[in-house]
């Protein structure tokens, strides 16, 4: 890799205390630690298709902006419950960055 250049290949993921909080947010104390990194790659995993899913859909509207109707979307096509959160924002994708304005 050149000197400067970063690494555009990778990709986002959840660390294992971050599943661990959720899950005691949730109710969960006694989470064996022999759980966690597979919880965690399965959730990576999820966030990953639903937001390969999100764009396909976005790129069917032909649009550039990535809309919280596009997860929507993705998620009822994955026969997950749609949750309720950012409705009404727009998520413009823009050189490598996500910027979230109000629609």
């Amino acid at each position: 890799m050149a000197e400067g250049e970063s690494d555009r290949g990778g990709f986002v993921q959840l660390p294992a205390d971050c599943i661990t909080l959720c899950a005691e947010s949730l109710g969960i104390t006694h989470l064996a630690q022999d759980v966690v990194p597979a919880l965690a790659e399965d959730v990576n995993y999820r966030v990953r298709e639903a937001t390969q899913n999100a764009i396909q859909f976005m790129r069917h509207a032909k649009r550039r902006k990535l809309m919280t109707d596009d997860f929507d979307k993705a998620l009822y096509w994955s026969n997950v419950e749609v949750r309720r959160g950012l409705t009404g924002y727009i998520c413009q994708l823009q050189a490598h960055k996500v910027v979230f304005h109000k629609a």
